[in-house]
């Protein structure tokens, strides 16, 4: 059982280490003996001009960051087509619901008016507010949640 993170980091048995270590400690061996004969002799086992794993790494990391960013924006096209599309249909439901003897009448009214855009005198508009009954409250509350 892990409960500590410095048993999750010296743990050996469960991980990878009893399988590897005779080959690390043979590489950590031949590194630190190249090191010391460098340095005691003063000498460069050999020149590299430039970064190349450098220019390598930042290229790899740049491709996939370029990646993660347009799949990004392709999934949060995807969503908000989705929610769009969600909204149209809700929106087509209601126009088809019919509500009550309010909203059967503004329907005909408009209609035979021709008045398509909303504007009516005083008049028809008060006696519109009469015929307000359980059904229109009930569809208005609908419509007012849809847009929200």
């Amino acid at each position: 059982p892990t409960h500590t993170w410095t048993t999750q980091i010296f743990r050996f048995r469960g991980t990878v280490w009893p399988h590897i270590w005779k080959q690390w400690l043979l590489l950590t061996l031949y590194t630190v003996a190249a090191y010391v004969f460098c340095a005691h002799q003063g000498t460069n086992l050999g020149r590299i001009e430039g970064n190349f794993l450098g220019s390598v790494l930042s290229f790899l990391l740049v491709f996939r960051a370029n990646q993660s960013y347009s799949r990004y924006w392709q999934g949060r096209t995807i969503v908000t087509q989705l929610f769009c599309d969600l909204r149209e249909v809700l929106t087509m439901a209601l126009v088809f619901i019919p509500g009550g003897a309010r909203s059967y009448a503004w329907r005909w009214h408009t209609y035979r008016k021709g008045d398509h855009c909303g504007v009516r005198d005083r008049q028809a508009q008060e006696g519109m507010e009469q015929l307000t009954d359980d059904f229109d409250k009930i569809i208005s509350e609908e419509r007012v949640d849809v847009v929200r």
